[in-house]
């Protein structure tokens, strides 16, 4: 259980049920956060990921959806290249 307190401190979030690490809180949050500074006319950077675009981050979204309702993300696997490098980078 400590290690599930630790994780909570560093701002992840845990399913204490199976001890699964759930990122999508975080990653939904820097979405959050990229999406209010958007000028229609940038593109985005996160995780170190760089040219997304806002189709993208709406993409991410949806996979964290499908990550919350079914728990992992089910062997998808057809995305580009930048969308599964930032799904890494959050551990989804």
């Amino acid at each position: 259980m400590l290690i599930f307190s630790l994780f909570r401190m560093a701002g992840f979030h845990t399913d204490e049920s199976n001890g699964k690490t759930l990122n999508t809180p975080r990653l939904r949050k820097d979405i959050s956060d990229k999406l209010s500074h958007w000028d229609e006319h940038s593109n985005f950077t996160l995780a170190g990921i760089n040219n997304l675009s806002r189709s993208d981050l709406n993409t991410l979204l949806m996979c964290c959806d499908f990550h919350d309702k079914y728990g992992d993300m089910g062997g998808i696997a057809y995305f580009s290249k930048e969308i599964m490098a930032v799904l890494d980078k959050y551990s989804v």
